[in-house]
């Protein structure tokens, strides 16, 4: 679920011609790239079939993608203090992600 706000944030950012910061590119690679690793280790553990994990994964690349079309599509023209309340919004769920997954794993 934290991958829609950050999706929705990189089609903000593309709105008027702008591009994708690079420091936003890669905080959200490096927040679901472990993640992403770590929770398919706990589902396969669990039992859940190599099929059942890559579609799940196709899932979220799937909703993501729409959800940074919308960004893009949808919030043009939106009063700027929406648009830095979702980019801050992004940027508390990768904050969460480190926090509740990344940090206990490494720890």
């Amino acid at each position: 679920m934290d991958s829609i706000p950050e999706s929705v944030a990189i089609g903000v950012s593309l709105i008027g011609g702008g591009t994708v910061g690079l420091v936003m590119v890669a905080a959200v690679f490096l927040s679901n790239m472990p993640e992403s690793l770590s929770a398919a280790a706990g589902m396969k553990k669990a039992g859940r079939s190599t099929a059942n994990l890559l579609g799940l994964w196709r899932a979220v690349v799937a909703i993501s993608a729409v959800s940074t079309l919308f960004g893009h599509l949808f919030l043009a023209g939106t009063p700027e203090y929406l648009i830095t309340s979702i980019q801050s919004f992004a940027a508390g769920a990768i904050l969460t992600v480190l926090a509740s997954t990344m940090i206990p794993e490494a720890y």
